[in-house]
């Protein structure tokens, strides 16, 4: 076989050089795509992903790891600022930051397991949809400190209550994980108005209302 190819001619003049390589090569070894994109490969203009030259070169050096906040959360917050009063989520601000930061860590450490073809929330592509991490947090105390079902929250949030369904089910476990329990308020609230008023924003309706 080897003569055989060694033989081997074109009309043209091209020559082909072939010998035996005795060497043994283990079958089912694959090179992971984070090596093969770093071999310095020169692609030749007609289909340059099967034609190239391999340059005697060391590999290119890796690239920096992506950063865990990539396509997760958006630079800035949906939901109005007012829905973070502590009477709303019984947090003062610096415990609620310090929440938002050791669940962002927590994210950022344990990524979801996601079905192929699946992002999570917020992920490349989910457009209007992303919420933060302070977002997320804003819509899992408010549910769990005044019970609220999803109708008050999307009228108080103007969010959907698809996306409050999915918001809850992403944070619920992760709250869970951070050992964060929610201290139930006096009330359930079920209206943005009512929302309003423990924040100070209207006056409670009278008892005659």
């Amino acid at each position: 076989m080897v003569n055989t190819i060694g033989t081997t001619r074109t009309r043209t003049g091209l020559t082909v050089h072939a010998e035996l390589d005795p060497g043994a090569y283990p079958t089912g070894i694959t090179v992971p795509d984070t090596v093969m994109d770093r071999l310095p490969l020169t692609p030749h203009e007609w289909h340059g992903t099967w034609n190239y030259t391999l340059r005697p070169e060391p590999l290119a050096p890796p690239p920096p790891p992506p950063s865990t906040e990539f396509g997760r959360f958006p630079s800035g917050d949906k939901l109005p600022a007012w829905l973070r009063h502590p009477s709303l989520t019984g947090l003062e601000a610096p415990a609620f930051d310090a929440l938002v930061a050791r669940y962002r860590d927590h994210l950022a450490k344990n990524p979801p397991l996601l079905l192929p073809g699946k992002r999570p929330d917020g992920g490349p592509g989910a457009g209007t949809r992303r919420l933060s991490a302070a977002d997320h947090l804003v819509v899992f105390l408010l549910a769990k400190r005044w019970s609220m079902t999803q109708a008050p929250l999307a009228e108080a949030t103007g969010l959907s209550k698809s996306r409050i369904g999915a918001t809850l089910r992403d944070a619920t476990p992760v709250l869970a994980a951070l050992g964060h329990t929610v201290a139930l308020g006096p009330l359930t609230v079920t209206s943005a108005t009512q929302l309003e008023a423990l924040a100070g924003r209207t006056p409670p309706p009278s008892p005659d209302q």
